[in-house]
């Protein structure tokens, strides 16, 4: 159980760190954004399995050390004062963490601040914007209506760039997948 919180808390930081640095998911959905033959969202998945991992396998951890955990705080408890210090500090800690973040304070908001700036680094022309949030999303009549586009020539253009579409009713992720290609290029 050891060695599965170790790796779980190993494959939660790199994921972390990865969901850190990645473009908004506006971009990296539009763009089908990847790193590590790995997309935004699978990157997503992976963390929140490991997320439960973790908090499962940190309970059968507890679980199985029980006694030797209840012997070290009772040791602790007895006379220790360094250790009153440290779950004071440990807890203020953390309890101070939460409340600059909840209330976006320094130096939580410098945090924060640079996850936007790295997010917003990934935008380096107006072309990897989508025209509106999850445009990969909307059917590409849905498109057609909403950025009043001729549905017929759109698809003709299409069509004549190679790209096949199935149905009208098919999104525009739908549709890229199925050409190999991505939300942007369809739209493009």
């Amino acid at each position: 159980v050891a060695f599965l919180v170790t790796w779980s808390f190993i494959v939660l930081t790199v994921t972390g760190i990865v969901l850190y640095i990645v473009p908004h998911g506006r971009v990296a959905y539009w763009v089908h954004w990847s790193l590590a033959g790995m997309e935004k969202e699978q990157w997503g998945w992976v963390h929140m399995m490991f997320g439960g991992v973790f908090i499962i396998t940190g309970i059968l951890h507890l679980y199985y050390n029980w006694k030797p955990f209840k012997k070290y705080f009772a040791v602790r408890i007895k006379g220790h004062l360094e250790f009153k210090q440290e779950i004071v500090v440990a807890t203020a800690l953390t309890l101070l963490i939460f409340v600059l973040s909840v209330l976006n304070i320094p130096p939580a908001s410098w945090v924060i601040d640079l996850n936007s700036w790295i997010k917003g680094t990934w935008v380096t022309s107006p072309d990897l914007e989508p025209p509106f949030g999850h445009a990969e999303e909307v059917s590409l009549a849905g498109i057609s209506r909403r950025m009043n586009i001729d549905l017929k020539k759109a698809m003709n253009e299409l069509e004549n760039n190679g790209i096949h579409i199935e149905s009208q009713r098919d999104s525009l992720e739908k549709i890229a997948r199925s050409n190999q290609t991505t939300p942007m290029a369809v739209y493009g």
